[in-house]
């Protein structure tokens, strides 16, 4: 307790009063102070923790779904979250790994398609070679060298698109003449095909970035899918627009539907009418030549030409490190960029012979 004293006058006296106990609510102060401070403080941390807590539920719900077979299975968590980031990266590691599980299984079942026709056939001939005539067996075993031949054709092309499937691999980017190489690469598609006639406009005199190996291998694809459905001729133009490198290949055939535009760069894609099985090819090299193009920061488009056939607008980068869209669409959405490079491109081409319009 606490003792008071207090002098009697100038006396050598003095009043004491004591000792005196401290009253309660003097006492309770300071444990009032020591609960509060801790009670706001776990209060805080509370209100941290539990959104924090949440999101690690939400985010190991997740991750077990995904575990147990449920490709679909994304984290929703808000965007102010401290685990925002590891969420999206979550959900990218999730569409990506549905994506090629899905397109393996789509891969799976095209390629058991595909080798169904020549396998029927093959033992078809086998078993009607067993009993057919000298001359009758000569003619089912050549059918038999011609599936197998089919077959070997089928498996390099399916072994290019899985290696072309994966991820982005190291570009050879190097500067490149664009107007010889094109040239070159027309008139390699040219010798094969001798009853379709080519015209390649490419006066400009601009180098451009790119994988020589990798772009002729697209290029090449495109030209071999023109001359496959051309009628008589192929055009082919080269062009440099605000930086972008952009090579038409129109043909003269029957053309793209705007339905299947996009859908005939899937793998073994191949329309019906015109554009069927009866042309030739497994459907893979559109497919091939997209990733190609892709992995040189660009894009494939399909519009319609004159001719009535079909154009083919590769455009890319002409140095790396620079957009393939012109500044005018840079702002567009994906609809406006495809319609206004379509009618752009159909207005400013020029054929050599202007009575073909």
């Amino acid at each position: 307790g606490d003792f008071f004293y207090q002098r009697v006058g100038d006396t050598d006296f003095a009043v004491t009063l004591g000792p005196i106990g401290a009253p309660w609510v003097y006492l309770a102060i300071p444990l009032a102070i020591f609960f509060f401070l801790a009670g706001g403080i776990a209060l805080a941390v509370w209100f941290w923790v539990r959104p924090l807590w949440r999101s690690v539920v939400e985010l190991e719900h997740a991750a077990k779904s995904f575990g147990e077979g449920t490709l679909s299975a994304r984290v929703a968590i808000s965007k102010t979250s401290a685990l925002a980031l590891l969420a999206q990266r979550f959900n990218a590691m999730a569409e990506r790994i549905e994506g090629l599980i899905d397109s393996h299984k789509e891969l799976t079942r095209a390629v058991a398609h595909e080798l169904r026709t020549p396998i029927a056939r093959l033992r078809f001939g086998m078993e009607m070679s067993q009993t057919a005539a000298a001359d009758e067996r000569a003619r089912y075993l050549n059918g038999m060298e011609c599936d197998v031949v089919e077959l070997d054709a089928l498996i390099a092309e399916l072994l290019d698109y899985a290696r072309f499937d994966r991820d982005t691999p190291a570009l050879d980017l190097r500067p490149h003449a664009l107007a010889a190489w094109l040239h070159r690469t027309v008139d390699n598609a040219r010798l094969p095909t001798p009853a379709v006639t080519f015209h390649c406009d490419a006066q400009t005199s601009v180098n451009a970035f790119f994988d020589d190996r990798l772009m002729t291998r697209a290029l090449g694809n495109i030209l071999r899918n023109a001359t496959r459905y051309a009628r008589a001729e192929v055009y082919v133009a080269a062009e440099i627009v605000e930086g972008a490198c952009i090579i038409h290949v129109d043909d003269d055939g029957p053309g793209v539907p705007a339905s299947e535009r996009e859908r005939i760069f899937e793998p073994f894609v191949r329309l019906d009418d015109g554009r069927g099985r009866d042309s030739g090819g497994y459907g893979l090299g559109l497919a091939i030549a997209r990733h190609i193009v892709r992995w040189h920061g660009g894009s494939i488009e399909v519009s319609d030409v004159p001719l009535g056939g079909a154009r083919f607008s590769l455009r890319w980068p002409g140095k790396p490190g620079q957009t393939s869209l012109p500044k005018s669409m840079r702002s567009m959405n994906k609809t406006d960029i495809v319609t206004s490079t379509t009618v752009t491109q159909t207005l400013d081409w020029r054929y050599p012979n202007e009575t073909d319009r």
